[in-house]
């Protein structure tokens, strides 16, 4: 990929703690230089959880929600 680059996994989720979400990257244990920034977004792009290295989230409706992986610094 080319610096700067975020890419999007798209997931559906049910809402009420029916499926709560949780997502970790691994890039410093098989030696990727990746600094990770994770972001839930709803399908119009309003960002519902924001963290690093992993994030945990609690589905507010049932629907399709997107996780954005990038590097801290955009390389």
């Amino acid at each position: 990929d080319r610096a700067g680059d975020v890419d999007y996994f798209q997931f559906f989720a049910r809402a009420n703690g029916i499926e709560d979400v949780g997502v970790q990257v691994v890039a410093a244990e098989i030696g990727s230089k990746l600094d990770p920034v994770l972001v839930i977004a709803d399908l119009d792009g309003r960002v519902l959880a924001e963290g690093t290295g992993s994030l945990g989230f609690r589905p507010p409706a049932n629907g399709s929600y997107a996780i954005g992986v990038r590097d801290k610094d955009y390389r």
